[in-house]
């Protein structure tokens, strides 16, 4: 019986679950010198009302129109800590890609030094989701950085749904 209920506390203790990294509401702006990804547009504005929570599927996701946002960095802390081995997971995805004249659409995501996703869309082009994976090289403390960089030519749509960790097989 002592056995059996020692079990069952360490059963309890290891259940494994992905876990939310980011708030769809806690994307704050950074400035662009701190952008860990090369190829930020200089001269640039984003208007505060391009970027939004909005509700797909009963869940808040971040979107981003690029009409009047051709151009930001976003970033909150973690709201969890990563374990080493662990596997980190990014969901995105953009509406058509539609422009005037050819060019390229950026979306980068990095939480602490590692990029997550890292998608280059030619403009124009389809409407696709983007999902980027990455596993932890070593443990990250919660309120670790989460960065969003996204530059866009045109009128689009980009949205964050998910950043998450968890143990490898549980995507």
């Amino acid at each position: 019986m002592r056995l059996e209920a020692s079990l069952l506390l360490v059963l309890a203790g290891c259940s494994a679950q992905r876990v939310a990294l980011v708030d769809a509401t806690a994307w704050e702006v950074l400035d662009a010198s701190e952008d860990p990804f090369d190829d930020a547009p200089t001269g640039t504005t984003c208007s505060p009302s391009a970027v939004a929570v909005e509700v797909e599927d009963g869940e808040p996701v971040l979107e981003i129109s690029t009409d009047t946002c051709p151009y930001v960095l976003l970033g909150q802390p973690t709201l969890e800590r990563v374990r080493a081995g662990d596997l980190i997971v990014a969901s995105a995805a953009h509406d058509e890609l539609e422009s005037d004249e050819p060019a390229e659409g950026h979306l980068g995501l990095a939480v602490g030094d590692w990029t997550v996703l890292d998608a280059r869309e030619s403009i124009p082009s389809a409407a696709a989701d983007l999902d980027g994976a990455l596993v932890a090289e070593a443990d990250l403390p919660a309120g670790s950085l989460v960065t969003l960089h996204l530059h866009n030519h045109g009128a689009n749509t980009w949205t964050v749904s998910a950043v998450t960790s968890g143990p490898r097989g549980l995507e």
